[in-house]
């Protein structure tokens, strides 16, 4: 699933060795971020993601109140 949605194709490449593991490497969760400033390249991220769950939740309860209001039937709703 991963190549179709990072290559767009369907060929799976040839699987390679596995790397010898680096003694001296950092490990855990945020060891490959090398490149990337602290914090400079996430806030943008997370205020798309603010922005995109108030948009969902406020166009949920837009469509309830539309559907109690202008619905026929208030049990469909």
């Amino acid at each position: 699933m991963a190549q179709i949605h990072k290559k767009q194709t369907m060929s799976v490449p040839k699987e390679k060795g596995k790397p010898v593991p680096n003694e001296t490497a950092p490990r855990g969760p945020g060891a490959q971020k090398k490149d990337l400033p602290p914090g400079k390249a996430v806030l943008p991220l997370k205020c798309f993601v603010l922005a995109m769950s108030v948009g969902l939740f406020a166009t949920t309860l837009l469509g309830i109140y539309m559907g109690f209001r202008y619905g026929g039937d208030w049990r469909l709703v």
